[in-house]
């Protein structure tokens, strides 16, 4: 069940507050070499990392040059310490990042070429990026107004494509759900009180899934409208 109240990422500020005071020192102090850090991906062969920050935003982003296709990500704290801590380049223009939005949503998130963990962004922070143009996603986020579960629904069809557990709508950047009416993804079987999700699995084909009485609370206890039964497996 989704709720209003999140864990809190830890604050990289008092880590940057720290990376100011050391090069102040190194200013009179010589400092012995840094050995070349371990990295997860076990070589040094990507050793090259160029580190971002936004104005507004406490997040890092990381940047491989010499990769062979177009690469950015959110670092974590974890990765941030396995570079070495390196001093973050604040800027409007990080590399191969995006705005983008959902569809039946005029809620705005900044991207990186991995897709993950988009940034919540404002009005006032997307006019400080420079208004880019969004890209819409052709996705959108949907739930019943007495429910919790969220669906995500490509544009223009009338099947979610899959149901998000917490961790995929955290992942999504929490987008807030359009309000609408579930019963439009639900069926019941003709002469049988037997509840199904019409969901896409495989392209525009349908799959029949069978909910449980808690998983129709969930959707907010529906009424079904459609009552045709969709294939349950197809080829495009």
């Amino acid at each position: 069940m989704f709720t209003t109240s999140f864990t809190t990422r830890r604050t990289l500020g008092a880590a940057l507050a720290a990376l100011a005071v050391a090069a102040t020192l190194g200013a009179t102090a010589a400092q012995p070499a840094a050995a070349e850090p371990s990295h997860a991906n076990g070589g040094t062969e990507a050793s090259a990392l160029n580190t971002y920050k936004l104005p507004f935003s406490e997040r890092l982003y990381g940047v491989t040059p010499n990769a062979a296709g177009p690469n950015s990500r959110w670092l974590t704290w974890d990765e941030w310490a396995g570079w070495g801590y390196p001093q973050p380049t604040v800027t409007t223009h990080i590399p191969y990042t995006e705005v983008i939005k959902n569809a039946d949503s005029d809620e705005l998130f900044f991207a990186t070429a991995d897709g993950k963990n988009p940034l919540k962004i404002n009005e006032d922070q997307w006019r400080t990026l420079g208004y880019p143009l969004p890209r819409n996603t052709g996705y959108g986020f949907y739930k019943a107004a007495n429910g919790n579960t969220v669906l995500t629904v490509q544009a223009g069809k009338t099947s979610p494509v899959y149901v998000n557990s917490y961790a995929d709508w955290v992942g999504k950047g929490y987008p807030t759900p359009v309000i609408t009416d579930m019963g439009t993804y639900v069926y019941r079987e003709p002469g049988t009180p037997d509840l199904y999700l019409n969901r896409i699995t495989n392209g525009d084909c349908g799959s029949a899934y069978k909910l449980t009485y808690d998983e129709w609370l969930h959707l907010g206890a529906p009424q079904p409208k459609n009552t045709v039964k969709p294939p349950t497996s197809c080829t495009p």
